[in-house]
């Protein structure tokens, strides 16, 4: 069965049942920073075919990967064995996965996506009430983007933070899928991040492959065409401040294995704990240094 329980944003997520499947990570750090009570108790990974509701345009676009495509995809982007990859077969669809599986995109692994995911996209998942399969590849780019230039500004990052710049909103016309814009206008001060954002990426939706769902949240499902995303309360002040004033932007184009591991988002071994977790070293903290070894940083007022 299922049905609607509020998500910690008070918007309509369908929670998808199946007894056993942990709602917890079952891989590397500590868990979740968001509170206990804003992760259902009953959510679960969902069945093959799922409860009967509307996935929008994600169910109606078959896969175009097949093995050898997937396996060409786990040796470039270092997927663990534990996650069991491997392509959709004719009738499966990104959002209804088999069972204990979660989909993900080529494009999410172009835009620096890794596994297992980091404790800050976990959260952010968590928060908003959204499976990994519903993040746009542009979304991956402001959310990876958005920690690294904090980290190597040395502006302790956090949700609240991440959600005074940027808003969630629904992409395209049909629902499924969404993305982060940064918020502007009147609203708050921000200002641009990044360069070499992709304005258009082509066939993205159809290159799908399936993931065990480890140290994933618990799948749920948002069906919204609007989503209403308010700012903060209380906002952190200091720590934007510092955002905004520094004029040090990040091109998101792509990003590879050693620029992610300089970062901190890659693990040496599936079990180690997060290393997004971990404090950097002395010879890491230092921001000008640490942007020279990352030649995707632009240097704008940091030398």
């Amino acid at each position: 069965g299922s049905e609607y329980l509020p998500s910690p944003v008070a918007s309509p997520v369908l929670n998808m049942d199946q007894p056993g499947q942990s709602a917890q990570p079952e891989v590397g750090a500590a868990g979740p920073k968001i509170p206990l009570e804003a992760i259902p108790a009953r959510a679960r990974a969902g069945p093959p075919r799922g409860p009967d509701i509307d996935f929008g345009e994600v169910e109606i676009i078959p896969p175009i990967l097949d093995q050898g495509d997937v396996d060409e995809l786990v040796g470039r982007y270092d997927i663990p064995p534990q996650f069991e990859a491997r392509a959709a077969r004719p009738g499966e669809y990104a959002c209804r996965p088999p069972s204990e599986f979660v989909a993900i995109y080529k494009d999410q692994l172009v835009a620096g996506l890794r596994l297992p995911i980091p404790q800050f996209l976990y959260d952010i998942l968590t928060f908003r009430g959204i499976r990994i399969t519903q993040l746009v590849p542009n979304a991956i780019r402001s959310i990876l983007g958005f920690f690294i230039l904090c980290r190597a500004l040395e502006i302790p990052y956090s949700l609240d933070l991440f959600r005074s710049f940027f808003q969630m909103k629904v992409s395209g016309p049909v629902h499924g899928w969404f993305y982060f814009a940064r918020r502007s206008g009147g609203e708050l001060p921000t200002r641009e991040l990044f360069t070499q954002m992709p304005s258009s990426i082509k066939g993205w939706k159809a290159q799908f492959f399936f993931v065990k769902n480890t140290g994933f949240p618990p799948l749920t499902w948002r069906e919204e065409t609007q989503v209403s995303d308010p700012i903060p309360s209380p906002l952190p002040e200091a720590e934007l401040d510092r955002l905004v004033s520094s004029e040090a932007r990040l091109k998101v184009k792509e990003f590879n294995n050693a620029q992610l591991w300089s970062a901190g988002l890659i693990r040496a071994e599936v079990n180690d704990p997060a290393p997004d977790l971990r404090p950097l070293l002395p010879e890491e903290l230092t921001a000008r240094n640490f942007l020279a070894s990352f030649p995707l940083f632009s240097l704008v007022g940091l030398v």
